[in-house]
């Protein structure tokens, strides 16, 4: 089954490796146009570079913690003044700090809600308006 995003704008959390990364390959060779976001700003610039290796447009890098909210405003508004429009977010972001539960502190725990929660919450609140106003949008949330 081949897609067609040629035109159109995606946004993909998480996306310096893993599941993140294959998204957005698949997204460039749909012809997406793409902003890329991970906290992992030199992983995150390889991959765009590797994107563009293969003839396709360089996707924009952002590089942040998305449970900020300024910063996950950021990223959504590269995509806008770039783009002019966004269709496509993948909430794709997450993480957390592995151990068993009793061996959590208050900061960690806090620490893997913000990475799981708060990075798809402040990147849905800053596209939805975006993608209201003009009647179209999909917003992809990918969990674990």
């Amino acid at each position: 089954m081949t897609f067609d995003f040629n035109g159109q704008t995606v946004v993909v959390t998480g996306a310096a490796s893993g599941i993140g990364a294959v998204i957005a390959r698949h997204f460039a060779d749909a012809g997406a146009h793409l902003v890329l976001s991970d906290v992992d700003g030199e992983r995150l610039g390889r991959v765009a570079e590797e994107i563009a290796a293969t003839g396709r447009d360089r996707p924009i890098v952002k590089a942040g913690d998305l449970s900020q909210e300024v910063t996950a405003g950021r990223v959504i508004k590269a995509a806008i003044d770039k783009f002019g429009t966004l269709d496509v977010l993948v909430n794709n972001a997450g993480g957390g700090i592995i151990k068993p539960f009793l061996d959590h502190t208050p900061d960690t725990l806090r620490t893997t809600i913000d990475r799981n929660l708060w990075t798809t919450l402040w990147c849905t609140w800053h596209a939805v308006p975006v993608m209201k106003a003009r009647g179209y949008g999909r917003i992809v949330n990918v969990a674990s």
